[in-house]
């Protein structure tokens, strides 16, 4: 039953689902970028923190300025990615 509906969400047969998901990805775009820019005209890093995204800051407060947890979150994120991929791939 989940494999038969997940088959019929499926981007590379569902158009509708693709277009979700290409406006999802442009949206995420141009929120990074705007971030990005962001923190260069304000010259903080902190704008542009991958780890902000899931509020860790809020758990953690003192590390809203931090060098290594910034660094740490973007080798972080391209590893999800990586890994992501490396999965689709091998499934196909």
């Amino acid at each position: 039953m989940i494999l038969k509906y997940l088959s019929k969400i499926n981007p590379e047969n569902n158009l509708f689902t693709r277009a979700v998901l290409y406006v999802i990805g442009c949206g995420g775009l141009i929120h990074l970028t705007t971030l990005f820019t962001i923190s260069i005209i304000r010259r903080n890093a902190s704008y542009f923190n991958p780890f902000y995204t899931i509020d860790v800051d809020q758990i953690w407060p003192a590390v809203s300025n931090n060098v290594a947890l910034y660094i740490l979150g973007w080798v972080t994120f391209f590893s999800i990615i990586y890994a992501i991929y490396s999965i689709l791939k091998k499934r196909s």
